[in-house]
């Protein structure tokens, strides 16, 4: 790793929130609005999918766990950093769930006899959010809660970050070959299982494992590992960025047609863009490096409006809600759920994350570098999700 450590000055909360806004937004504007309704959502709708939301996720989180982990390096402390992020939310989107299966005759007593919905309890309450049994697959968009496919993706980026750091101090001469490698690794497994069929049971299961993501984590974890040299080109550069990112997107998938925005990248224009829009990211992360503090003041709402978002949308597609008017109440709602949550749930968790000078001695034991051991008890921003 490098000897200077990224500014804990930055964006990433208010870039996290951005990106959970644009996942309800689209969702919201394809299930309950759709196209041709309103020329200027289809045109709003169609310049979101140039920023994509899960993916920018997955870049951030690249970043930052790496950070979090050579802070903290212990297993049993930064697993239990982990658990407290993303289990007390995920918890209570649950119980929102169940309570809205209850109330429209989904679930009853009658559940707890059914091998298929326990095996959604245990799934929803573990890391198997992504499977939803038969018996539900009538209710709204046929998953109660559709987004939280990438929640086990997460999990999976958790238990690779130590192995990562290990590898590359391992290989001190060639520190980012064996994340090159991994990169190179996931985007040829990403590209094949998209040409091979996405409708496939097994293709399916693949896809919620971390092989076809790994390659946006890895840009995250490329950027952390070589921040010594990378700072320069993101530090301040942020509407830069932005202007090559969109610039690129207009000729090379507007204009020309090389590619549309997707999680499958099919050609060397769609890998371009991908590594183009982590750069963004990371620039927008660190340029006017103090808007997110000052806008959000602490408020870290990004991982409930996801985890919530999709409660909402089945509720009002079940109910026939189609209009501009119901993407702005999944909106509303949604954040106020989140809000709810981040108050009550989220924020008390997070107090209970453990810091301080085990951290620090056990990045000295492992060797790592003096700037690690020495901001080893400030943890910086979560990955949110």
């Amino acid at each position: 790793m490098m000897s200077r450590q990224p500014s804990r000055s930055n964006n990433f909360d208010l870039l996290r929130l951005l990106a959970a806004l644009q996942v309800a937004s689209y969702h919201g504007w394809e299930r309950l609005v759709g196209r041709g309704h309103s020329a200027t959502l289809d045109a709003l709708a169609d310049a979101l999918r140039y920023l994509p939301g899960v993916p920018i996720f997955f870049v951030i989180s690249g970043f930052l766990l790496p950070w979090a982990y050579t802070r903290r390096p212990e297993l049993r402390t930064f697993a239990r950093n982990r658990v407290l992020r993303v289990y007390p939310a995920l918890w209570l989107a649950f119980g929102l769930t169940v309570a809205v299966l209850a109330w429209h005759g989904k679930i009853g007593l009658a559940s707890l006899g059914s091998k298929s919905m326990l095996a959604w309890f245990a799934g929803q309450l573990t890391f198997a959010q992504f499977y939803t049994p038969p018996e539900l697959r009538s209710y709204g968009l046929g998953n109660p809660n559709g987004s939280l496919w990438t929640i086990v993706v997460e999990l999976q980026f958790y238990v690779l970050v130590p192995f990562l750091v290990a590898a590359s101090r391992r290989t001190r001469r060639f520190p980012n070959l064996p994340l090159l490698a991994v990169a190179a690794g996931s985007l040829a497994f990403n590209m094949w299982l998209s040409r091979r069929g996405l409708d496939r049971m097994s293709s399916k299961l693949l896809g919620v494992t971390v092989l076809p993501y790994l390659f946006y984590f890895a840009l995250g974890t490329l950027a952390f590992s070589n921040w010594d040299r990378v700072e320069r080109f993101v530090r301040g550069r942020g509407l830069h960025a932005l202007a090559v990112y969109a610039l690129f997107s207009w000729v090379f998938s507007a204009r020309l047609g090389l590619y549309s925005p997707s999680y499958w990248p099919g050609n060397l224009a769609a890998v371009a863009s991908i590594v183009l829009l982590a750069w963004t990211t990371l620039a927008v992360a660190y340029s006017a490096s103090t808007l997110g503090e000052r806008l959000l003041r602490g408020q870290d709402i990004s991982y409930g409006i996801y985890v919530f978002h999709a409660i909402a949308l089945n509720l009002m597609f079940e109910h026939g809600w189609r209009s501009p008017a119901s993407l702005g109440a999944l909106l509303a709602s949604s954040v106020a759920l989140a809000a709810i949550s981040w108050t009550l749930v989220e924020k008390p968790a997070l107090r209970r994350k453990q810091s301080g000078a085990r951290g620090a001695a056990a990045a000295v034991a492992m060797g790592l570098p003096h700037a690690a051991v020495q901001t080893a008890q400030v943890e910086p921003a979560d990955a949110g999700s």
